[in-house]
């Protein structure tokens, strides 16, 4: 039985690489041609759900490898980042745009916008070279070798299954990471105490991220629980993205509203920096309102006691624990030699 369930932990490393190697692909040509704003985002949700598949299935991938395919994957997605967000900034400051009734805020917010999309564009040049120094990397085609010459038997093809302990036990590397990912992600969440810790809470959005895709990773061999815990850390993912780009936003608008009422607007220099004012400084007070009402959303959300009793019951559980099930827990599988590194 310990021999069928590695198979089909094989089998379900084959299923996740291909899933999202294939997105990967597909996405490359509009992040590359640049006329779709989504492709850029594809591409940078692919590479991180790999990242996590690389390091859940690392014991059966193999060290090596799996190090050189996380450093490829790892600098297509920092490359494409800085593109990425200004594409969410863009988006966000044309929806802002188009809420505003006062004909002395259009001025300053125009402006903001076209001054994003003069900077998206100067970088586009760098995406498309990201994009080709890793299709030449040849990371796509090893990792389709791989999965092609992993041949798993008919036989070993059923679902993992009904011996909970044996399975934990077969799945030993694969918990301590998950239950170390839980244990910085629970750390983390100390900086919800203090409204003003950016630091802390961009942490926290990275540990949220981390856990939840990897999780993800392995939710066929995991119990109910774990899929209740994938739509919490959803939630909590995306208010704490919010979070995180309102303060990003905020320190640009910073750093441009002190050049322009410096007499220095950038960019024409005919430009009347007096009339940009009023629309800068309105846009960069409801980035602060909408984070503060964001953040109180996620505080409220995370401090739930319901919340924490799942945190808890994922702990007892060593993550097979079923959502109807009283909280029966199994022995917890030796952590001891595996790296702890951020991924």
């Amino acid at each position: 039985m310990g021999a069928q369930f590695q198979h089909s932990l094989l089998l379900l490393t084959q299923q996740y690489l291909r899933r999202h190697a294939r997105r990967l692909a597909r996405s490359l040509r509009g992040a590359f041609d640049g006329a779709d704003v989504e492709a850029i985002h594809q591409v940078r949700v692919a590479c991180r759900r790999l990242r996590a598949g690389f390091r859940v299935f690392s014991d059966i991938l193999g060290r090596t490898r799996v190090r050189r395919w996380r450093r490829s994957i790892r600098l297509l997605a920092k490359k494409l980042g800085e593109a990425r967000d200004l594409d969410v900034e863009i988006q966000a400051t044309l929806e802002r745009l188009a809420q505003i009734h006062d004909v002395h805020m259009i001025p300053g917010v125009a402006y903001w916008l076209a001054h994003l999309e003069r900077e998206r564009a100067r970088l586009q040049p760098k995406v498309r070279r990201a994009v080709r120094k890793f299709l030449r990397s040849g990371t796509l085609g090893n990792m389709r070798r791989w999965w092609r010459r992993s041949v798993v038997t008919p036989a070993c093809q059923s679902e993992p299954t009904s011996d909970r302990t044996r399975d934990a036990a077969q799945m030993a590397p694969q918990i301590c990471i998950l239950q170390r990912r839980l244990d910085a992600f629970q750390k983390a969440s100390a900086s919800l105490s203090d409204p003003a810790d950016q630091e802390g809470h961009h942490v926290f959005r990275i540990r949220a991220k981390k856990l939840r895709y990897s999780l993800e990773a392995l939710l066929p061999v995991l119990g109910s629980t774990a899929e209740v815990a994938v739509e919490a850390l959803k939630q909590i993912q995306g208010w704490a993205g919010e979070i995180h780009d309102y303060d990003v936003w905020s320190a640009r608008l910073d750093k441009a509203m002190r050049r322009v009422e410096s007499g220095d607007p950038m960019a024409p220099r005919w430009l009347n920096p007096h009339r940009l004012v009023p629309g800068l400084t309105a846009l960069h007070e409801y980035y602060r309102q909408a984070r503060i009402q964001v953040f109180d959303r996620l505080r409220e959300f995370c401090t739930q006691e319901k919340l924490r009793n799942l945190w808890r019951s994922l702990e007892q559980s060593h993550f097979h624990g079923d959502c109807r099930e009283s909280g029966e827990t199994s022995a917890a599988p030796v952590c001891d030699g595996l790296d702890g590194q951020r991924s």
